[in-house]
């Protein structure tokens, strides 16, 4: 009585529920007909692990939640190069003033978990500023996300971070990089911004909204047609 929670007591709520789940839960076995009988274990092992993670989901009732976290005025010296660079060599002389914020969504975590990392693992509270929402304002809005399969530090450092803290199973965490421009800027300059901004090669324009799942889902690709010598 009057103890507080350890780091086993997390473990035994999230982590251990998790464990357990995989291995009852088991609603796929193979048929034991004798054909292919490594083959049918290694996808039943596949389905019946997706469907513990789901129903540990639906136990545990989990969701994606989202953060904003942006540097004060005084430290916010990545969003005044931004600025700079813009102004200097796109020529907008126009553009009064860049926001930076950092966009973090994650899954696989309580919300009390996720309510007592955010101060901790997402931010500083000396320096930064912590949003449930986008700011309201009257700057024109894009994000910037890692393109799939690119690695993600910043992501996957939050990820561990919260891992060894709650010693729950590591969570999804997807970050991305939300740019608020302040000024009288055109349609074709915001796209010239993009284009500066945005290297192809390892990302992409991300979107604004809310994803139901972090879970990464890929169409099966279908039999392409060959060519016979």
């Amino acid at each position: 009585p009057g103890r507080a929670p350890s780091g086993a007591d997390y473990r035994g709520r999230s982590g251990g529920l998790y464990r357990r789940l995989c291995r009852i839960t088991e609603p796929f076995l193979p048929d034991r007909t004798g054909i292919n009988d490594i083959e049918q274990e290694k996808q039943c092992k596949t389905k019946n692990a997706a469907f513990g993670r789901q129903r540990f989901k639906e136990l545990c009732n989990m969701s994606v939640y989202r953060i904003y976290v942006e540097k004060k005025e005084p430290f916010a010296v990545e969003a005044a190069g931004v600025l700079a660079s813009l102004r200097n060599d796109l020529g907008l002389s126009k553009l009064r003033h860049v926001r930076l914020l950092n966009r973090y969504d994650v899954e696989g975590i309580s919300r009390e978990v996720f309510d007592s990392v955010r101060d901790t693992v997402f931010s500083e509270p000396p320096v930064d500023m912590v949003y449930d929402e986008l700011p309201a304002g009257d700057g024109k809005v894009f994000a910037i996300e890692y393109l799939p399969g690119q690695f993600d530090q910043r992501a996957d450092s939050c990820a561990q971070c919260i891992q060894l803290a709650t010693l729950c199973e590591r969570p999804t965490v997807q970050n991305a990089r939300v740019y608020v421009l302040e000024g009288d800027i055109t349609d074709e300059e915001l796209e010239r911004i993009k284009a500066y901004l945005i290297n192809p090669v390892e990302s992409r324009e991300a979107s604004l909204e809310m994803p139901e799942t972090l879970e990464a889902r890929y169409a099966v690709p279908e039999t392409v047609a060959t060519v016979k010598p």
